[in-house]
């Protein structure tokens, strides 16, 4: 099983010796191997009905058999979270928890700012949004107004009455472009458009302007919020994640949503293995903030040399180097304190442009597309042909040597 974080690997082809072109026959390549997550998940409406627990589909949709063992969700019931210890979690959902105590939220709010966590918060009957707004203040990426029933919840489950699901809202405006939405195709899209929603929350504009409605209500209301509040990100769901006020949980598209927004709480799906770069260019290399490039190894191992241009005094420290070979760059990072080091993550690789190996023939017309077309070969007949008149033509030196020869012969001839 491979490490988590950027693996470096080569790959090669079997060949006959006498076949040539030996450089391109193996090729260097990295890959970035997901990390495992830890994820609390926080019940704040446990049921002995397994299907009206609060936690029931968020568990099926992070469960190992679903995520491929990569995520590792415990779960607590709201009363045992509060005094549970919060530290090493990469992801923490909480689940329409009563408002918790001030301690509960400022342990929470410097795990978030400082340590990166990402913060999941979706709602239910046990939140009031007065009580939230003061136990959780400016974590939320926008302030709770009210609850508002767009339909009874319960039309939902009595097929006999269809009043009531046409009354429900329904998804209108979605971000396609955000990571957590991008996976679908449009054929895909139905499934998260149809579903119904019975009860939401309104809220109330965000003070700082910084939050963003990534999914909203057919009526304009947001229903998936997100916020930025130090290293960390929020997402703050206006409704629940069991059936009591919707149906999205039971609809197909709810469980790679809740999956991608685990994964972007974590920032995992911007970790991604350093793209290729061809051999010839310049490459430019940025150590993390704190720290300094202070070498570059070749394919063979030995430094490159660095080409650094002056920066601001907080900026990163970055390093440029040309690319001579093809094969794996390894970069040796200076932190603040202690000898250096090699960082797998800015490791890269330079590889041979493809058409160099490419032995086809080249056709007639893509040749003279690349020198230039047609027309240019016109153009240079046309000017080689100038070129001649302009000249000395061949008859007329053959005329001169005749006459040349015939006054010799003359000369000869009176002596």
């Amino acid at each position: 099983m491979l490490p988590p974080g950027t693996v470096a690997g080569r790959e090669e082809i079997a060949r006959a010796e006498d076949q040539g072109l030996d450089e391109d026959d193996g090729q260097d390549f990295t890959v970035e191997v997901p990390r495992d997550l830890r994820v609390l998940v926080v019940d704040g409406a446990p049921s002995a009905l397994r299907t009206r627990d609060e936690a029931f589909f968020v568990e099926a949709a992070l469960s190992p058999a679903r995520t491929g063992g990569r995520v590792a969700p415990t779960v607590l019931d709201a009363e045992a979270a509060v005094n549970a210890p919060l530290e090493g979690y990469d992801v923490i959902l909480l689940l329409d928890v009563i408002a918790p105590p001030r301690s509960f939220s400022d342990k929470l709010r410097a795990l978030i700012v400082h340590k990166g966590v990402g913060l999941f918060v979706s709602l239910g009957d046990h939140v009031d949004p007065d009580a939230y707004n003061d136990a959780f203040g400016d974590l939320l990426p926008q302030p709770l107004h009210l609850i508002k029933t767009a339909a009874d919840p319960a039309s939902g489950e009595r097929k006999e009455d269809p009043r009531g699901t046409d009354q429900a809202a329904r998804f209108g405006v979605v971000e396609w472009t955000h990571p957590l939405f991008h996976i679908f195709s449009a054929v895909d899209r139905e499934g998260l458009l149809g579903a119904r929603t019975f009860k939401y929350a309104l809220l109330k504009p965000d003070p700082t302007g910084a939050s963003r409605a990534v999914l909203s209500y057919d009526d304009g209301a947001p229903a998936l919020v997100e916020g930025q509040r130090g290293q960390g990100r929020v997402l703050l769901y206006t409704s629940t994640v069991s059936h009591a006020w919707t149906d999205w949980p039971v609809r197909v598209s709810f469980l790679p949503v809740l999956q991608q927004s685990v994964s972007w709480l974590a920032g995992s799906l911007e970790e991604k293995a350093p793209p290729p770069s061809q051999v010839g260019n310049d490459r430019t290399v940025i150590a993390p903030q704190g720290s300094r490039i202070a070498a570059v190894l070749g394919p063979s191992g030995s430094p490159l040399q660095l080409r650094r241009e002056k920066a601001a005094p907080q900026a990163q420290d970055s390093a440029q180097v040309q690319l001579s070979e093809p094969g794996l760059y390894r970069v040796q990072l200076q932190p603040p304190t202690g000898p250096a080091r090699i960082e797998p993550a800015l490791g890269f690789v330079a590889r041979l442009d493809p058409k160099e190996s490419d032995l086809r023939r080249v056709d007639e017309a893509e040749l003279k597309a690349q020198l230039g077309g047609a027309g240019s070969a016109q153009v240079a007949s046309s000017a080689q042909a100038a070129e001649g008149a302009r000249g000395t033509p061949l008859w007329g030196s053959l005329l001169l040597l005749g006459v040349l020869a015939l006054l010799g012969e003359g000369t000869l001839t009176r002596r």
